[in-house]
């Protein structure tokens, strides 16, 4: 909306019927992201204007972060009470996927057109309990990380 008011090309009654489009456009379907386009007005102004409430405006206002984003995010280094970082329970999660007495390694190829490509899957043959346990052993620990903490570490959604 900035970039549109900003053009010096545009006349007020222009720029007045672009603004009461987006007014409309609101109202036809109110939601934090409809109103993310009147980010810029004050919430009294909001209100005045297209019947906008503060904590509407307040939605619109937060930076918008996808599951992605959130996903990709580094976990937190906390220490654990067995004295592991997260980041090491981590390590030892990918690691121990690589494991053959906890995981089958299978691969494919996949066809298209004049082209394959290669795809790798780990296939869990010990349930997840098992597998924690039995590294508890190797590390010397049987309270080397909660097992909470290692299923979060595991690699996507191969415990399920």
């Amino acid at each position: 909306m900035q970039a549109v008011f900003a053009r010096r090309d545009l006349t007020n009654v222009e720029r007045l019927k672009v603004f009461d489009r987006v007014v409309k456009y609101y109202k036809e379907e109110p939601s934090a992201e409809r109103a993310r386009l009147l980010q810029d007005l004050t919430n009294v102004q909001a209100a005045a204007v297209a019947g906008i409430s503060s904590r509407t405006m307040a939605k619109a206002r937060k930076p918008v972060v996808s599951a992605h984003d959130a996903a990709q995010r580094a976990p937190r280094n906390r220490i654990g009470n067995g004295g592991f970082s997260t980041v090491e329970v981590c390590d030892v999660a990918q690691e121990a996927c690589m494991d053959p007495r906890f995981c089958d390694m299978r691969s494919w190829v996949a066809y298209a057109g004049d082209s394959e490509q290669r795809h790798w899957e780990a296939v869990g043959i010990v349930d997840v309990e098992t597998m924690w346990c039995a590294l508890g052993v190797d590390l010397g620990d049987p309270n080397w990380t909660s097992l909470s903490t290692f299923r979060r570490c595991l690699p996507g959604a191969w415990w399920y």
